[in-house]
């Protein structure tokens, strides 16, 4: 099932904006290491959110960090060392960018089953992925003068 390969890669993703978060390096490091916090936190509120949804369905989500590093489809961060800006940057749009269309996939396939509350809330998540990929293309842009 696709939500099991989704709730795994919000899992590592989490933790993967953690590593990043405390090992940032650069002019904008303040401004980076508060963005990467509040993206963490809302990655956090979709892993809880979707691990609810398997409760409202009398199912039990995966729980193990065996099993959800087993499923992930993401990489972990390298750890003990350093990230610049845009080598972060980097990491996470293409984080998001597999997040995006891994969650496209999971609607697809629940709207199937008109599975609403799997869809309605995955549309939602399809749009912050939207705006955080935004915000993340224009941060390695160069400036037009």
């Amino acid at each position: 099932m696709k939500l099991d390969i989704y709730l795994a890669d919000l899992f590592v993703l989490y933790q993967k904006l953690h590593v990043i978060h405390w090992n940032i390096t650069g002019r904008q490091f303040k401004a980076f290491h508060a963005f990467t916090e509040d993206l963490y936190d809302e990655v956090h509120a979709k892993f809880d959110t979707v691990a609810e949804i398997y409760r409202m369905k009398e199912k039990f989500p995966p729980s193990k960090i065996k099993d959800y590093l087993d499923k992930s489809t993401l990489k972990e961060t390298p750890a003990n060392r350093a990230f610049g800006i845009d080598e972060a940057t980097e990491i996470i749009i293409g984080d998001l960018e597999a997040m995006r269309e891994l969650a496209l996939e999971v609607r697809k396939e629940h709207e199937k089953d008109d599975d609403f509350v799997v869809v309605n809330e995955i549309e939602d998540h399809v749009a912050d992925y939207d705006k955080h990929l935004w915000f993340m293309r224009a941060t390695l842009a160069k400036e037009n003068k």
